[in-house]
């Protein structure tokens, strides 16, 4: 992972669990995040939370009906989420979101709105 993904507000797995992002450093010396719990951590020590059914669901996506070749989907407010019958999520035309900050990151980049999760 590298810091220039993530934003303020996204959830990242330290190792004191999934912790949300309270600032991102870039500088050359000090590439890493700060947590709410308000521990530094370098970048080489933080993961992506991968992405889960229950973790679209905490964030407000409902179960839809999927479409061929679809194992099952999720929408919110017109975007829909499909995980594919390999268990991979992904939107329009196989772009895939692994983890839980590129689904928030794609989210902001749509509704200039910070996606809401209750994890």
């Amino acid at each position: 992972m590298k810091n220039t993904e993530l934003r303020i507000g996204n959830y990242v797995q330290t190792d004191k669990g999934i912790e949300q992002v309270l600032s991102v450093y870039g500088k050359e010396d000090r590439i890493g995040i700060e947590t709410k719990s308000y521990v530094y951590y370098p970048i080489e020590n933080v993961k992506a939370v991968r992405l889960t059914q229950e973790m679209l669901i905490d964030a407000g996506f409902e179960k839809s009906k999927p479409r061929s070749g679809v194992f099952c989907a999720f929408v919110k407010e017109g975007i829909r989420i499909n995980m594919s019958n390999s268990l991979n999520f992904y939107y329009h035309r196989w772009n895939t979101i692994d983890s839980l900050h590129e689904l928030q990151n794609f989210w902001h980049g749509i509704f200039k709105v910070d996606l809401t999760i209750k994890l």
